[in-house]
């Protein structure tokens, strides 16, 4: 996992989802929702410009391997 950190502001009318994403997940930090929500992008496929909108409809989620290495794995040692 990179150590290299980036900074980002969070527009003011999504302060309230950030902080119920951080209440589901049990933690305190909103850096930790974005990075959790962005690998979760990741991990369910969506890839930018690659559409311009998802069909959540017709979307299947991968089956993951327990003994394969995925970014999953890096969101845990967040925690």
């Amino acid at each position: 996992m990179a150590k290299e950190s980036i900074r980002i502001v969070i527009r003011q009318p999504l302060h309230k989802l950030i902080k119920e994403w951080a209440d589901v997940l049990g933690v305190d930090d909103f850096g930790e929702v974005v990075n959790f929500l962005l690998l979760d992008l990741k991990r369910t496929g969506y890839l930018p410009n690659s559409q311009s909108t998802v069909n959540t409809t017709s979307h299947q989620k991968q089956d993951i391997k327990p003994d394969t290495y995925d970014d999953a794995s890096e969101l845990a040692g967040l925690f």
